[in-house]
Formats: C-alpha cells, structure tokens, sequence
C-alpha cells in the first residue's frame, strides 16, 4: 500500500504535468535556451519528462516487486521468512563465536 507522501506527490506530479508540459515547449522554442542549440525542441522536452520521471521515481521510492519463484534456480532457491527457527543442530552457531574475537585478523600459520 502506498504512503501518504507517496499519493499525494503522485497527485501533484499529475496535476502540475499539463502546465509543466506547456512551459517546457514555449521555454525551449528559442535554440538559445535548449540544452544544446543543435536539438529540436521535441528533444528538449523530451529530456525534461524524462528528468522528471526519474525524479518521480525516486522521490516515492518505486520499486520493482521481486518474483519468488524459483525459475532457473531450481532447487537451490529457498525463500527464507522472518523469525523462522533452525531445527538442524548442525547449522546452528554458537554466539560466542561471533562476539569473542581474540584476533581481529586472520592468523596463518
């Protein structure tokens, strides 16, 4: 479920778009005030939608939902879940393991 902040600058992006869309192509008739004097205002344009979706993007944060299924992976693809328990003894770790360095590096030798 998208955020608060999420509809309401989705809801801005779509009403101000119009009028954006409008400024752009009277601001880029002049070469002088294209980006590059070589390109067409379509370009011009062009280039500000597609600044402006990047910014839409990454201004509500949309991100691609990730598939799990396990496709070519096959047997090797396992989806592991929040608070699930390890019920093989021989993956179990001890924590002192883990807190109790006393070598901070690797010794060889």
């Amino acid at each position: 479920m998208p955020s608060v902040h999420s509809t309401l600058y989705t809801a801005y992006t779509l009403l101000t778009l119009p009028t954006r869309v409008v400024t752009w192509w009277l601001y880029y008739i002049p070469k002088l005030n294209r980006p590059n004097p070589a390109w067409s205002w379509k370009t011009a344009v062009s280039l500000q939608v597609v600044i402006l979706l990047i910014r839409y993007r990454t201004a509500v944060r949309y991100r691609t939902p990730k598939s799990l299924e396990p496709g070519a992976d096959g047997d090797r693809f396992i989806v592991l879940h929040p608070h699930m328990t390890i019920s093989d003894s021989s993956l179990e770790t001890e924590s002192s393991s883990l807190v109790n360095l006393s070598h901070p590096f690797p010794v060889f030798g």
